[in-house]
């Protein structure tokens, strides 16, 4: 009894609490060591486009795990438009989870191009559709949310379809409700 007294005295429990607290930072070095995708990505074995988004190794699969960026553009010079998808959200062990975004833009050029500090850039007229969805666990839990718009002069001039929904763990519950024009 005396020995517990002794070891939870104030000098040793300094030094006992010092050396948890090594132990728990050589506990890290041990454990999954997050990675960063920064390139080239394919999505859906067709996709393809650039990354960024963090990762941990777990044998020879790669575990998603942080914040995820996807995106594509793509210029046809022949109509003289740029298409685009950008996919954002984040991975919990390969998971979805929180609020996640998928854009997918049709945009032409509109008028002569402007420059600020380093960038050309082109005012545009063209399509925006974008759905948000929150999710828990890889399942779809929340708002849910669809959105067709115009974009004219590089505003947005109309929605021309908006529905939106509410999920509990994958299922929809509610009712879906909406705009179409």
């Amino acid at each position: 009894m005396v020995f517990f007294q002794n070891c939870f005295s104030k000098p040793h429990l300094k030094v006992a609490l010092l050396f948890v607290l090594m132990l728990l930072s050589n506990l890290q070095v041990f454990g999954q060591q997050i990675q960063q995708h920064n390139g080239d990505y394919t999505i859906n074995e067709n996709i393809n486009g650039y990354a960024l988004f963090d990762y941990y190794k777990s044998g020879q699969e790669t575990v998603k795990h942080g914040n995820f960026r996807f995106e594509r553009m793509v210029t046809d010079s022949v109509e003289n438009t740029v298409d685009g998808i950008v996919l954002t959200g984040i991975y919990q062990n390969n998971r979805k989870d929180g609020p996640w975004r998928y854009s997918y833009k049709e945009f032409s050029p509109v008028g002569k191009p402007g420059t600020t500090d380093n960038e050309i850039i082109f005012r545009t007229n063209g399509h925006d559709y974008t759905i948000s969805a929150n999710f828990s666990s890889g399942k779809i839990n929340g708002d849910f949310s669809i959105k067709q718009r115009t974009v004219a002069n590089s505003s947005t001039k109309d929605t021309l379809l908006y529905l939106s929904s509410n999920y509990a763990v994958g299922t929809m519950i509610g009712v879906v409700t909406g705009k179409d024009e």
